[in-house]
C-alpha cells in the first residue's frame, strides 16, 4: 500500500491514485499545504523595488483627496504649487437645436449632455495626473471653470480645472 509522503499514513487504492496529482500526498494533507501556502503568501511582505508599479499608480489616483477648502486636520508635508488641467469640446458635434435651450438651464445641462461631462471628467483627470507626476497625494484649492468661445463658424467649450497639489502626512 502507497503512504502519504506527508504523513505517513497508509493509503488505499483510489487515494493512491489521487495522490499521484498531489505530490504524493493524501487529500487531507494537499489541502492543508495549499492552505499553508495561501495564508503564507498573504502574509509575505513585498520587497521594495525602484520600479512604479501600474498598480500603485492606479491607487493613487483613485485615492487621491481632491478639497475645495483646506481643513485644520489637514497635515500638509508639502506643497507643490498650482496644478492645472484642462479639456475641450467643439460645439459642432452638439446639435445646435438641443445646445441651445440645454445651455439656458444650466444645471440640467451637465446631466443632459454627455459629452460635456466627459470634457469635464477629462480635464479632473488630466489634474489628478499633474499631481501625480508632481509627487502629491491630495489636491486642495480645487476649482473647476467652463466657458465657451463663440466664432463664425464654430466654437469651443473648455473646462479648465485648477488646485494645489500637496503632499499629506
Amino acid at each position: 500500500m502507497a503512504k502519504c509522503a506527508e504523513c505517513f499514513s497508509q493509503m488505499g487504492y483510489s487515494e493512491s491514485q489521487a495522490a499521484l496529482q498531489h505530490e504524493g500526498m493524501c487529500v487531507a494533507c494537499f489541502v492543508k499545504s495549499l492552505v499553508k501556502t495561501k495564508v503564507h503568501a498573504a502574509n509575505k511582505g513585498r520587497a521594495p523595488t525602484n520600479l512604479k508599479s501600474i498598480d500603485t499608480l492606479v491607487d493613487k489616483y483613485e485615492n487621491i483627496l481632491i478639497t475645495s477648502e483646506s481643513s485644520p486636520t489637514l497635515r500638509i508635508k508639502k506643497r507643490f504649487g498650482i496644478i492645472h488641467g484642462e479639456a475641450a469640446l467643439d460645439s459642432r458635434s452638439i446639435s445646435p437645436a438641443a445646445s441651445f435651450g440645454k445651455f439656458l438651464r444650466r444645471r440640467k445641462m451637465i446631466n443632459q449632455v454627455p459629452s460635456l461631462k466627459n470634457v469635464i471628467r477629462d480635464a479632473e483627470i488630466e489634474l489628478k495626473a499633474n499631481a501625480i507626476a508632481a509627487g502629491a497625494n491630495a489636491i486642495i484649492g480645487y476649482q473647476m471653470h467652463v466657458t465657451s468661445t463663440n466664432s463664425e463658424n464654430n466654437g469651443l467649450i473648455i473646462a479648465t480645472t485648477l488646485g494645489t497639489a500637496v503632499q499629506i502626512v
